[in-house]
């Protein structure tokens, strides 16, 4: 099994900690909606959203991060090892949902021209495992085919709602660790014993590994990513306790935006996309009517724009690398960086295929073009030049 991953630095990264069958956290800060109102939906009443989980900056911060280029060839890796060392490389959490097999053997083809982003690269693990993503705040949320898009509703929903009460839980982030073994009934105890909430119903007793979410998070995310594997959603009832019921899957809400905040250029498009989606703009406020993809849509170009640091490009000259390869042929290791930066490859006629062929394995970080492929060179025993865009390869 062979793993290749690696990133463009210009963005702020965090750790992630991860279970048997979940990986994931998540760092959340509040926002507010504008308070400018439109007239209701006439044909069915849609859910209307105030304290939004789109609007925090750490949601913003992982649209920049799923937008830039993903460097990583999988070679039959199993899919939670391939996924944490993506969420670490790219500083952006993955949650892997229970109903998904952790240990299934994952390749992918090499990065394409046009096709590089970390959201592109990631739909297509998706596609390899039978399942789909979806953004839940800042967490890349990979799970079975319909349910991003009911998890997505269900955390927007449960985030007002505690929003509305006005107790203060809305500003409050915590950590969450569980020891190995626990039960997924344990971890909704210890959330209730933590946020000192009540919780009516309980989990089932299937086991994970010890796991932490390294940054702290809202309860509404904490709550919607436990239970969401069970077909279940959190809400808060007028007695102030959480009740577990039926995941719903009607996935259009609405919200209000700044219009500055949105990327109308392609609203057609986006419209088109995703079927029955609206977006009305009065004087500088926008309001914006369907499925969570529908408004991070909308969000993308602006929350790219404001990464934290420069932005580089990959094939730019000054561009800088976190890469790391595990008992991976060096073969396919130049084939993926020559694709994802941009050079041409040409092996001298003295390189044999068991040259080629051979299994090399190390981490850099922060590193040029150059300095890459001195690496893959070090690691490899082959001497590798570059001049441009063309890389020479000798034994």
């Amino acid at each position: 099994m062979s793993t290749v991953t690696g990133r463009i630095q210009g963005a702020v990264y965090f750790l992630c900690g991860f279970t048997f069958q979940l990986a994931w956290m998540s760092l959340l800060v509040v926002g507010n909606n504008p308070s400018t109102s439109f007239a209701a939906e006439p044909e069915r009443q849609v859910l209307q959203v105030g304290v939004n989980l789109l609007e925090l900056a750490s949601s913003r911060q992982a649209l920049a991060i799923l937008n830039s280029d993903a460097l990583f060839l999988w070679d039959q890796t199993p899919l939670r090892q391939g996924v944490q060392e993506l969420s670490r490389v790219h500083g952006i959490s993955i949650w892997l949902d229970r109903r998904l097999d952790p240990t299934k053997l994952v390749s992918t083809p090499p990065v394409a021209h046009g096709d590089s982003s970390l959201q592109a690269r990631l739909r297509q693990i998706a596609t390899a495992v039978g399942g789909e993503v979806g953004l839940i705040e800042n967490v890349v949320y990979l799970g079975p085919v319909g349910q991003a898009v009911a998890l997505q509703r269900a955390a927007v929903e449960l985030h007002d709602a505690i929003s509305r009460v006005g107790n203060n839980r809305t500003a409050q982030l915590r950590p969450w660790r569980w020891e190995e073994l626990s039960s997924s009934a344990d971890r909704l105890a210890q959330l209730s014993a933590q946020w000192k909430i009540e919780i009516a119903q309980g989990l089932p007793h299937d086991l994970v590994h010890a796991g932490e979410l390294v940054q702290p998070t809202t309860l509404a995310t904490q709550l919607t990513l436990l239970v969401g594997g069970f077909e279940r959603q959190a809400e808060l009832t007028a007695a102030g306790r959480f009740e577990l019921k039926p995941l719903e899957r009607h996935g259009q809400w609405q919200a209000n935006y700044r219009k500055e905040d949105l990327d109308l250029r392609s609203l057609s498009e986006f419209k088109a996309e995703y079927s029955g989606s609206e977006c009305q703009s009065r004087g500088a406020v926008s309001q914006v009517r369907g499925v969570t993809d529908f408004h991070l849509a909308l969000l993308s170009a602006a929350a790219a724009a404001r990464a934290v640091g420069p932005a580089v490009g990959p094939r730019g000259s000054a561009a800088r690398w976190g890469f790391e390869v595990r008992n991976t042929k060096v073969e396919a290791v130049l084939n993926n960086l020559a694709v994802s930066i941009g050079f041409e490859v040409q092996w001298d006629a003295a390189c044999t295929p068991e040259m080629r062929a051979k299994l090399i394995s190390f981490l850099v970080d922060g590193v040029t073009t150059d300095e890459l492929l001195a690496k893959v060179a070090q690691a490899s025993g082959l001497k590798i030049t570059r001049d441009k865009q063309q890389v020479r390869v000798k034994p």
